[in-house]
């Protein structure tokens, strides 16, 4: 959603705060860690759920595969914020498609709900991370 709204100005705050906070520690930047491994770990653990009910490979290695969810959602982010990509939206799709494709024992809709169900959840988080960055920026 953040790439894409024009109700917002600028991106999304826990990116920009990753690219102003990675090199230095403090509060907000632990914070910032915290959510962000909490993040790949739901997808972790939600790949191992898929494995342990058949819907993924049994050698699939859930630590990778949330590095990759992660990282096409980033770039896809990157493209459509930076690059104003207007295709980074579908050329992301097509990534996370190929990616569950390789993974898959089940039918890729099926993994796609779990995934769509997750970034809805995400988007709550976000906009307390918003609140809680604007509150430090003013203290």
């Amino acid at each position: 959603e953040w790439t894409t709204t024009d109700e917002r100005s600028g991106a999304c705050p826990l990116l920009g705060a990753s690219i102003e906070l990675d090199d230095r520690p403090g509060e907000l930047r632990d914070y910032l860690v915290l959510r962000q491994r909490a993040w790949l770990d739901c997808i972790a653990r939600m790949a191992a759920r898929a494995v342990a009910e058949g819907a993924l490979r049994a050698d699939v290695d859930c630590e990778q595969l949330a590095f990759e969810i992660n990282a096409i959602g980033l770039g896809c982010h990157f493209a459509q914020r930076l690059l104003g990509d207007r295709r980074a939206a579908e050329r992301a799709a097509l990534a996370f498609e190929r990616l569950l494709g390789c993974a898959l024992n089940a039918p890729s809709w099926l993994w796609s709900s779990v995934v769509e169900l997750a970034g809805a959840h995400e988007v709550g988080y976000l906009e307390h991370c918003r609140r809680l960055a604007a509150h430090a920026l003013l203290d």
